[in-house]
């Protein structure tokens, strides 16, 4: 809201790791010089967008990558804005009309993030970054 369209660019991390190197190669682990490679990025670049599938049960406080690049811009303290595609949206917004019950729901689906039982889909790269969350 706010932002000119002509001014506003998108970094996504997956074209910064090497995903051939990553899944197919198996030569990289993704959790590789994590901190100097996500970090550095999300610290210039000042603030981060997430999008989530749904407000239910996103798929992106279930993955620990992602939960990651929420734990980096915390620790970065840098604003994050969480976005829907339009039915989700929708969704939300008849939720919130639903008064107190309806917002309740939403903040019990949102704020159940559970890092431990959280995957990825290389099990170094979840252990790793388990522990460097774990370690701080």
């Amino acid at each position: 809201v706010g932002l000119d369209p002509e001014t506003v660019f998108l970094f996504m991390c997956f074209f910064v790791n090497n995903q051939f190197r990553i899944l197919v190669d198996g030569t990289q682990s993704g959790a590789d010089n994590l901190d100097s490679i996500f970090k550095d990025n999300l610290q210039r670049i000042g603030r981060m967008v997430a999008l989530l599938d749904n407000w239910q049960t996103p798929r992106y406080l279930q993955r620990i990558w992602t939960i990651y690049e929420q734990y980096a811009a915390l620790q970065l303290q840098l604003p994050v804005t969480m976005i829907l595609a339009r039915r989700p949206s929708e969704e939300i917004i008849h939720e919130i009309e639903q008064g107190r019950n309806g917002i309740i729901r939403i903040k019990n689906s949102l704020g159940s993030v559970d890092a431990e039982a959280s995957q990825a889909s290389i099990q170094s790269d979840e252990i790793r970054i388990k522990a460097m969350i774990r370690n701080t």
